[in-house]
């Protein structure tokens, strides 16, 4: 029998893992050292997932081990290298700065029809969660406008309240993106921290609800960016 899995920095809190375990959800840490401390267990930084399909850079560690996965490029350090699968994909679109993007994510969402908007930032992922095909939350302008221009629901919004891990699993001096703090399993729409610590906690909650999501989040936590998570199964 197929179990749902998910891909998780191999840094995140208890408070959180234990919201999925007691879900019976297996999680699998993700771990790199290539890259820069920042990033090193961001499971978008290294894994794309297009409609179950999952692309992985060759070059980053998960334990447990997994059996599926089309293997792609590794990822280097620095910036756009980090970007190679940092993509905001659903089943209509991949979103991303295309010059950027790995060759096998390219090839797969090919495959699978993707359309792709091409936008100038290349963490897209981070900068956008993907609700479903026409509905969108953003902190980057050039996304939001080129999402409108197709006539997408989108919810813009500024936020700098997101912290971000850095060595030893202290806090960085860099600020986090808010779409790698949200994560959506199933009908939930998961913020790893405590919304009244964003400026914009509560306009997101009832964006997500207008919608029909389930909106969870953790009191008295700081907002993190973990680089979201990836659900698998197999």
């Amino acid at each position: 029998m197929k179990k749902l899995k998910l891909l998780v920095d191999y840094r995140m809190k208890d408070i959180f893992l234990n919201y999925f375990i007691n879900q019976e959800i297996e999680i699998v840490k993700v771990k790199c050292k290539d890259v820069y401390a920042e990033v090193s267990g961001h499971p978008d930084i290294f894994f794309t997932n297009i409609n179950g399909k999952l692309v992985v850079a060759k070059n980053v560690n998960i334990v447990p081990k997994i059996s599926s996965g089309i293997l792609g490029e590794s990822v280097e350090k620095g910036y756009p290298a980090t970007a190679k699968y940092n993509v905001c994909v659903n089943n209509k679109y991949i979103i991303c700065n295309y010059k950027y993007v790995s060759e096998e994510v390219k090839k797969l969402a090919k495959k699978e029809n993707l359309e792709v908007i091409n936008v100038k930032q290349g963490y897209t992922r981070c900068s956008a969660l993907s609700l479903d095909e026409n509905n969108y939350i953003t902190i980057d302008l050039g996304i939001k406008k080129q999402l409108e221009k197709r006539n997408m629901n989108v919810l813009y919004v500024e936020e700098k309240n997101v912290k971000l891990l850095g060595s030893g699993g202290k806090y960085s001096s860099m600020q986090g993106f808010l779409a790698g703090s949200l994560a959506i399993l199933k009908n939930e729409v998961i913020l790893f921290g405590d919304k009244d610590k964003l400026k914009n906690g509560r306009q997101i909650e009832e964006f997500v609800e207008k919608l029909g999501y389930k909106f969870i989040d953790f009191k008295n936590e700081d907002v993190i960016d973990y680089g979201s998570v990836i659900c698998i199964d197999e």
